[in-house]
């Protein structure tokens, strides 16, 4: 990430603005007698206000849980049911127990 001081920011601000909004990155300004600050485009700083949320959301975060277990679970079930009709297709030996075992159980974790 790019710092700039305050005095190059006053120079051009429209540009560092239109190029911080542009390219979705804060741009960190420096100041020699007071404290750094950062702009952000207002896009930017919405996206983390609702990120935030859903963070200190125990209820959002528990669905959000829930809904990965679920897609885990999914994609094991696919992946299981592609392999079967591969194996069908084909003259490979069946599926072993122990891989079949170690795929449904990785989608329960």
């Amino acid at each position: 990430m790019r710092k700039i001081t305050a005095k190059e920011f006053q120079s051009a601000l429209e540009s560092y603005a239109d190029q911080c909004i542009a390219n979705h990155e804060p741009l960190p300004i420096t100041r020699k007698r007071d404290k750094d600050f950062m702009i952000i485009g207002a896009e930017d700083r919405e996206q983390i206000q609702e990120t935030l949320y859903v963070l200190q959301n125990a209820s959002l975060m528990q669905q959000i849980k829930q809904s990965l277990r679920s897609h885990r679970k999914v994609n094991v079930s696919e992946y299981l049911a592609a392999a079967r009709r591969l194996r069908a297709k084909t003259d490979a030996a069946p599926l072993n127990d122990d891989l079949l075992n170690a795929a449904k159980n990785a989608g329960r974790s």
